[in-house]
């Protein structure tokens, strides 16, 4: 027998749990199957084909990780559900949902995957401790950038929630500011075809960035940005304008900036300053270690270089500095975190079974949840 098969031999079995992943936000469900790297369906919670036998079609199925929409949430997990042939992994079913997800919507989500889709056994986490989990650390803070921003401060696997920072401006509010700056550019956004909205969008996505210092960044030439796009017969041109500043980095200073688009709060730099310096005293360094950035919009070119700066001239009396983490930042942080938790370290006592959850479903929820 070679060295490598006996290494190969001597490797501890993995509990592997096969399962369905379901990925709860407030504007996308995602899901799949555990082992996959990335989710193999992505939906909008307010997809129209989706819901439209609902009796409210316009109401959000959710709202900041609550549920405003039981029979939205239903049909959801129903397609999830209808998305996987293998029918033993769809007995076992992983939500991953926000941190603000109160234990009543917990228990409807249970009660639904069990009685109406038959799952045999379930298990929540919360998306801030499976982002910080695919760094393979149980300490740490998880900055979530998306429609919202949150900043989560974990130590030793428990959230410290007396030091949470929480802002409902993100995304949305960055897009409508880019928009007004293109607007006053003289670009006429109603040329861009029927969605300018989501053309505005792919473009900050593409040619996006955040900038060190946007103040004493060098001025360049005035750009212009050729899109093409089909319509009935013929494919036209339009052209966007862009300032030697460039819109498509200055609107992403509305982040650390919130006056620049009329809101009295506090930036993104200032939210996680204030989270580390309210977490106790002991905990700060290790969780200043490890800085997660999570969520779409945590993609932005320049953005991580632009927090440890901001980051390193607020604590300069520390013995050490603030470090972003070298995962890779995606907005499927969550779902890898997750596949790291059902493949290799969740134990089948964790998961909750249908007999447990009919004896006292709160309490087993609070016993066996992160």
């Amino acid at each position: 027998m070679t060295e490598q098969e006996n290494l190969k031999k001597e490797e501890p079995k993995l509990n592997v749990v096969p399962c369905l992943i379901i990925d709860l936000g407030t504007k996308f469900v995602r899901f799949g199957i555990s082992s996959n790297n990335t989710p193999s369906t992505i939906v909008k919670t307010n997809h129209p084909n989706l819901h439209q036998k609902c009796t409210k079609p316009n109401e959000p199925a959710l709202t900041f990780g609550r549920i405003t929409n039981k029979e939205k949430i239903g049909t959801i997990l129903s397609y999830a559900r209808s998305t996987v042939k293998e029918q033993t992994i769809g007995e076992s079913v992983m939500v991953i949902d926000t941190l603000f997800t109160p234990r009543n919507d917990r228990s409807y989500i249970a009660e639904y995957l069990f009685n109406t889709l038959h799952a045999k056994r379930i298990f929540f986490l919360r998306q801030p401790i499976v982002s910080l989990y695919q760094t393979r650390s149980d300490t740490g803070l998880v900055v979530h950038i998306s429609t919202t921003i949150s900043i989560v401060p974990i130590y030793k696997g428990r959230v410290l929630f007396q030091a949470i920072n929480k802002q409902n401006f993100g995304s949305d509010q960055v897009m409508q500011y880019l928009m007004d700056l293109l607007e006053k550019q003289g670009n006429d956004l109603n040329d861009l075809g029927s969605d300018p909205l989501q053309v505005v969008s792919n473009l900050l996505k593409q040619f996006g960035s955040v900038s060190l210092d946007i103040m004493k960044e060098p001025l360049q030439k005035k750009k212009a940005i050729k899109i093409n796009r089909k319509t009935t017969n013929t494919q036209e041109t339009t052209v966007v304008k862009l300032t030697a500043r460039n819109e498509f980095c200055e609107c992403n200073e509305a982040l650390f900036e919130p006056s620049r688009i009329g809101l009295n709060t506090p930036g993104l730099s200032d939210l996680i300053e204030s989270s580390i310096l309210k977490s106790p005293l002991l905990t700060r360094e290790e969780i200043m270690k490890n800085i997660v950035l999570a969520g779409g919009f945590a993609e932005t070119k320049g953005l991580p270089k632009r927090i440890q700066s901001d980051l390193e001239k607020r604590f300069t009396d520390f013995s050490i500095s603030p470090e972003i983490s070298e995962s890779k930042i995606t907005k499927n942080s969550e779902w890898i975190g997750a596949n790291i938790v059902a493949n290799k370290d969740l134990d089948i006592k964790d998961w909750i079974s249908k007999e447990e959850w009919e004896k006292n479903p709160q309490q087993i929820i609070k016993e066996k949840c992160f």
